[in-house]
C-alpha cells in the first residue's frame, strides 16, 4: 500500500483507509481508528469528522497515567523554558518519576502514596543503587512533580495531592575556629 498524505493508504481492494490517532492503549502504544472510502476526498473528509469529534471530547480524568501527564506537560515546558531547564526536566521525569510512578493512574496517587514516593527517594534513590538522595535532590524532584500535576490538574481536572516536602538542614559554616576568633578579638 503506498502511502498518501498523513496516514492514508491505498488498500488493494481500491478502497482507501485513512488512520486517525485515538488515544493509547494500556501498554502506552497509539490507539488508531479506521475510516474507510472509495476516493481520497473522502476519506480525508472522514478523517477530520473524526479528529473534529476526538478534539470535543476531553481525556477522562480517570484514565490518564503519570506517564501520559508527564509527556504533554515536557511538550509544553519545552515551549516556555530555556533548553538546559527543559533538559534538567527530562533527566528528572525519565530517571526519577516515571520509573517508580509512570504507570501509575493521576486520579489513584494520594498524599500517603506520594510520601512514600519521598521517603524512597531519601532512603534508597540513587541511580547506582548506593543510599538514598539529598533533601534538594528530592524537592527537585517533587517540585516537577508538582508541576505536573498542576498541569493535569488545569488539563484534566485531576485533584491535587497536599504531600509534604522534605526539610532541608541549613547547615552553618564556620569560617573561623572559636580560637581564631579570640585571637582576632584581642588585636
Amino acid at each position: 500500500m503506498a502511502k498518501r498524505g498523513s496516514n492514508i493508504y491505498k488498500r488493494k481492494d481500491g478502497r482507501f483507509e485513512g488512520r486517525v490517532p485515538v488515544g493509547y492503549q494500556e501498554n502506552g502504544k497509539i490507539k488508531y481508528r479506521s475510516v474507510y472510502a472509495r476516493t481520497l476526498s473522502e476519506v480525508k473528509e472522514k478523517m477530520s469528522e473524526v479528529y473534529s469529534i476526538r478534539q470535543n471530547q476531553p481525556v477522562s480524568a480517570e484514565k490518564i497515567t503519570v506517564r501520559e501527564a508527564a509527556k504533554q506537560w515536557l511538550s509544553a515546558a519545552k515551549l516556555r523554558v530555556k533548553e538546559s531547564s527543559y533538559a534538567n526536566y527530562l533527566n528528572i521525569v525519565n530517571k526519577h518519576i516515571l520509573p517508580i510512578l509512570g504507570g501509575e493512574m493521576m486520579m489513584n496517587l494520594n498524599t500517603g502514596k506520594l510520601n512514600d514516593f519521598i521517603n524512597l527517594k531519601l532512603v534508597s534513590g540513587r541511580l547506582n543503587g548506593k543510599g538514598g538522595l539529598s533533601a534538594k535532590s528530592v524537592r527537585d524532584i517533587m517540585t516537577v512533580y508538582h508541576s505536573i500535576e498542576n498541569y493535569a490538574a488545569r488539563e484534566f481536572g485531576i485533584k491535587e495531592t497536599h504531600f509534604t516536602m522534605p526539610k532541608i538542614e541549613k547547615k552553618q559554616t564556620d569560617i573561623l575556629t572559636p580560637t581564631e576568633r579570640k585571637k582576632l578579638k584581642i588585636i
